[in-house]
């Protein structure tokens, strides 16, 4: 008797699958990845698959969402991601004002555009 295989996650990567895989084979559920060697070795062709596919036999479904759902999200940043202020705080200016005649000038000019100055 062949039992019928159901997707129950996808993911990008080989290696975000395999997380997953290692979690579901130590609660004693078979797993079988589809697309994995493609999307390793010809990775611009995993969305066009539809990533990595992990499916699991028909009657280990619910038990593989509970994992599935229970388990920590692996995608959540280690270090907070840095805010405009991070990036652009110490940026330089992108123009500077005559002292002459006021007008704002490209801060790569040396001399004002519109006095001479």
């Amino acid at each position: 008797m062949s039992a019928s295989l159901k997707v129950i996650a996808q993911y990008g990567t080989p290696e975000e699958a395999h997380l997953l895989r290692n979690r579901l084979e130590e609660a004693g559920i078979r797993v079988f990845l589809e697309n994995e060697t493609t999307a390793a070795w010809a990775w611009h062709f995993a969305n066009a698959l539809g990533g990595v596919k992990i499916l699991v036999p028909e009657e280990s479904v619910s038990a593989a969402k509970e994992i599935l759902a229970a388990r920590p999200q692996e995608r959540t940043p280690a270090v907070a991601a840095p805010t405009e202020d991070d990036l652009f705080g110490d940026r330089p200016p992108a123009s500077w004002t005559c002292p002459a005649c006021r007008v704002e000038v490209d801060v790569n000019m040396d001399v004002c555009w519109a006095c001479g100055t």
